[in-house]
């Protein structure tokens, strides 16, 4: 992802392979752990994977879609033990820390990790089982983006646009108080019963089984142009594990129409886990999206990418060159 956000898309699939192995190493001794450990770590696979030649297949190569094809492809090998979980919400707690849907998570504890999110994103209206959770508000899911939400959608029990508080006031759209003014509030995660402020021990999920399936689906479907039954399989995967009745072929008139739904989905399914940049990217909205929903009067096109450090272009003596318009 670090890559993807200062590497144009144009030069990424040769600049993967040059940087990717110096990367790994310069991030391994940073943290002090071997290369390969730091691979498995990072949520590229089972140790199984952890080698120059399977980390430089996956990494590189002329035709991206064909590498994310092959790994996705791979970690769904019954050996790795990958699957999804039955209910989304159960993802996101103390109780299911471990999960099968989770390929890579930051282990967070109540004193030295902690992590921070329910008391940043709950008001003090918000009901809770656990009293002692500091509860500051703050972040919001847009109201737009909340309505592309089919009602029915299980994943809605999390991102809570519509709930009574303890004195007995009703919060929604239509009555949103200070608690919803700026959108629904994105829950998310469960409580951890023995936090006693803002600190949380629940681990926070950066990789998981979901992002796999979506990612193949939308991989297959770029690489042939066209709809075919193992993308839909793999997209009903995520999609009906929501609650939502099962997409046909004949739903899709055409490629665009089924990545128009694959977009749409990790969407729902992946909000606020680091990837919704790098999806509308991907698909060439992300400055469109901050100028339509965010009335952003300094969103420009060069912003897809992020400036290198000035530290690290005055040490390259000009090789290394500043991404446009910085």
């Amino acid at each position: 992802r670090i890559l993807c956000h200062t590497i144009s898309h144009a030069d990424l699939g040769k600049q993967i392979l040059r940087f990717g192995r110096i990367f790994f190493d310069l991030a391994a001794d940073i943290c002090h752990i071997d290369a390969q450990d730091l691979v498995v770590g990072l949520g590229l696979g089972a140790p199984q994977l952890a080698d120059d030649e399977v980390v430089g297949q996956y990494l590189a190569g002329g035709n991206l879609s064909d590498n994310i094809t092959d790994f996705n492809t791979e970690l769904m090998k019954p050996e790795y033990g990958y699957r999804l979980m039955d209910n989304y919400k159960d993802i996101f707690t103390l109780e299911n820390e471990g999960n099968a849907e989770t390929i890579w998570a930051c282990v967070c504890s109540r004193s030295v990790n902690q992590q921070m999110w329910l008391a940043h994103v709950i008001s003090s209206e918000y009901p809770t089982k656990n009293p002692n959770i500091q509860k500051w508000g703050g972040y919001r899911v847009l109201w737009d983006f909340y309505h592309t939400f089919d009602s029915a959608d299980k994943r809605l029990e999390v991102l809570v646009g519509d709930f009574v508080a303890e004195d007995g006031t009703h919060y929604n759209e239509e009555n949103p108080g200070s608690v919803l003014i700026k959108g629904a509030m994105p829950v998310k995660y469960g409580e951890d019963p023995d936090a006693t402020g803002e600190e949380s021990q629940v681990d926070w999920i950066v990789y998981r089984y979901a992002d796999v399936l979506t990612l193949l689906a939308e991989a297959i479907v770029r690489e042939g142009n066209t709809v075919t039954p193992e993308a839909v399989e793999l997209l009903n995967m995520v999609h009906t594990r929501a609650g939502l009745p099962a997409y046909t072929m004949a739903d899709f008139a055409g490629a665009d129409a089924f990545l128009e739904a694959v977009l749409t989905e990790r969407g729902h399914e992946l909000w606020f886990e680091g990837v919704r940049r790098s999806d509308l990217i991907r698909y060439g909205r992300y400055i469109e999206y901050a100028r339509k929903y965010k009335q952003s009067p300094t969103a420009q096109d060069y912003m897809t990418l992020m400036p290198l450090p000035q530290s690290v272009i005055d040490e390259s003596k000009g090789k290394i060159i500043q991404n446009p318009g910085y």
